[in-house]
C-alpha cells in the first residue's frame, strides 16, 4: 500500500511539471521573466499599452519562449494602474521591484510615475525603458533610464507642420493648451523654446485639468486671441482631443491646430462633429499600417486586430520598450541590467511605430545615450483621411530637432 501512495505522488508531480506543456512550444521555458509596467488605465493609450505588452509576451511564449544563454525563459507581464499619479505610480513600481522581484519596467507612459519610479528603479538597479515628456529622466544622476520614443526629439515633424502652415498664409502665432501636470508643463516649456526659435510668437499657454470635460471656455479665448493656429500639446488621445476638436469649431475658430496624439481619434471627430471641423488639421501618424512594409510589423497588426476585435493605433508608439528591451536581450544574450546597459549604448532599434537610436544628451550634461531619437511621419487630414506630409529620418530629424532648439555647436552638428 505505502508503495502505491508513492506511485501515485509521483504521477501527481510529473502531472504537474508537464502540465504546461500542453500550451504548445512554449513548454520547454523553465524559468519565468517578469516584466513590470505601470500605466494609467482610465486612458486609451495605457488601455491598449497594457494590451499590446500581454499580446507580444503571448506571442512570444507561444513560440518558444526568450532564449537567453541556452535557457528559455517564458515571459511574463506584471501591469498596475498607476493612474497618471505620482503616489500612486510610486506604489505601483515599489510592488513590482519589493514584491514582484522584477528587475526590468517597460512602457510607461505618464511623466508623474516614471519620475517617482526613477529614485525607486536607481536604488535597486532596475532597468527602465520608457517614454514621458519631463526632461528629468534625461538627468546624469539616473543610470538606468532609457527613454523611447522621446518627445524631445520631435523638433523635425514641427518644422514639417510650421511649413505646412506657411504654404497655407498662416500667421506665424501660437496658443498653446496642454494638461496642467508635469506632462503639459513640461510640453509648454519644450515647444515654447522651440518655437522661439524658429521665429513663431507665443501668444499664450493655457492649461486644462485632467477630467475637463467642456473646453469651451478654452476655445472661446483661443477664438479670441485668434492665433495663426494652436497646438495641444500633450493632450491625450481619445475623449480630450475630440471634445478639444468640437470646441474649437462650435466657436467658429478657423486657424491651424496640431492635435500630437490624434491617432484613431479624428475618425472620432469626423463621425461625431463632420470633416469640417478637422480638415487640414495636423499631427503625429501612428498607423503603422500606411508606412511601414516589414512583414513581421504588418503581421503583428493584424494579430491584434484579430484578438481585440479592433485596429487601435493609440499606443502603437509607446510600446517601442518592448521591441527595445527584445533586441538589448539578443545582442547581450543577458538579462543582466549592466550587460542590457552596454548593449543599449548607442544602439539602433526598429519598434512597431519606426526604427531610432539611442544618443547623448549633452544639453544635461549627460554623456549616456539615453534618449532616442526616432524616425517621424508628419501627416494632414484632407477630405476626411489622414496622409503623410513627409516621412523624416532617424538622421533628418536630429539634425531638424538639433537646429529647431539652438543646440548644433553643442552637439558638434554644423
Amino acid at each position: 500500500m505505502k508503495k502505491l501512495r508513492v506511485v501515485v505522488l509521483l504521477i501527481v508531480v510529473l502531472a504537474f511539471a508537464v502540465a504546461p506543456l500542453a500550451g504548445g512550444p512554449a513548454s520547454a521555458a523553465t524559468k519565468v521573466l517578469k516584466l513590470g509596467n505601470t500605466v494609467p488605465l482610465k486612458t486609451k493609450e495605457g488601455i491598449q499599452i497594457k494590451k499590446w505588452l500581454e499580446l507580444l509576451a503571448e506571442r512570444l511564449n507561444n513560440s518558444g519562449g526568450l532564449v537567453v544563454k541556452g535557457q528559455r525563459y517564458r515571459v511574463q507581464i506584471i501591469s498596475y494602474d498607476d493612474e497618471y499619479s505620482a503616489d500612486t505610480g510610486r506604489a505601483a513600481a515599489e510592488r513590482l521591484i519589493y514584491q514582484d522581484k522584477v528587475k526590468h519596467i517597460i512602457c510607461q507612459w505618464g511623466s508623474a510615475p516614471i519620475v517617482a519610479t526613477l529614485r525607486v528603479a536607481e536604488t535597486n538597479k532596475v532597468l527602465q525603458i520608457g517614454n514621458g515628456m519631463t526632461e528629468k529622466t534625461m538627468e546624469p544622476q539616473w543610470h538606468y533610464y532609457y527613454r523611447s520614443p522621446s518627445l524631445f526629439w520631435l523638433a523635425g515633424q514641427q518644422v514639417v507642420f510650421l511649413e505646412e502652415f506657411q504654404r497655407r498664409g498662416l500667421p506665424m502665432t501660437v496658443v498653446q493648451i496642454n494638461p496642467d501636470d508635469i506632462t503639459g508643463r513640461g510640453a509648454t516649456k519644450k515647444n515654447s523654446r522651440v518655437y522661439k526659435n524658429l521665429g513663431v510668437k507665443i501668444l499664450d499657454n493655457l492649461f486644462w485639468k485632467r477630467g475637463t470635460s467642456d473646453y469651451t471656455p478654452f476655445a472661446t479665448k483661443i477664438k479670441s486671441i485668434n492665433p495663426g493656429f494652436v497646438d495641444t500639446g500633450t493632450t491625450p488621445g481619445g475623449a480630450p482631443t475630440l471634445l478639444l476638436a468640437k470646441a474649437l469649431y462650435d466657436v467658429g475658430y478657423k486657424g491651424g491646430v496640431i492635435f500630437n496624439n490624434m491617432a484613431d481619434a479624428y475618425r472620432e471627430i469626423l463621425d461625431k462633429v463632420g470633416p469640417e471641423a478637422i480638415q487640414g488639421a495636423v499631427g503625429g501618424f501612428k498607423d503603422p499600417r500606411d508606412y511601414r512594409t516589414e512583414r513581421w510589423v504588418l503581421d503583428l497588426c493584424d494579430v491584434y486586430e484579430k484578438k481585440y476585435g479592433v485596429w487601435e493605433t493609440d499606443a502603437t508608439n509607446w510600446i517601442a520598450g518592448w521591441f527595445i528591451l527584445m533586441q538589448a536581450i539578443e545582442k547581450a544574450d543577458s538579462l543582466d541590467v549592466d550587460d542590457l546597459r552596454k548593449a543599449l549604448d548607442g544602439m539602433e532599434y526598429s519598434t512597431l511605430y519606426s526604427k531610432g537610436r539611442f544618443v547623448a544628451r549633452p544639453d544635461k550634461k549627460n554623456p549616456r545615450t539615453c534618449d532616442s531619437v526616432g524616425e517621424q511621419f508628419p501627416g494632414i487630414i484632407r477630405n476626411g483621411k489622414f496622409v503623410i506630409l513627409k516621412q523624416v529620418s532617424v538622421d533628418e530629424n536630429y539634425r531638424k530637432t538639433l537646429k529647431a532648439y539652438g543646440l548644433e555647436k553643442l552637439y558638434g552638428v554644423q
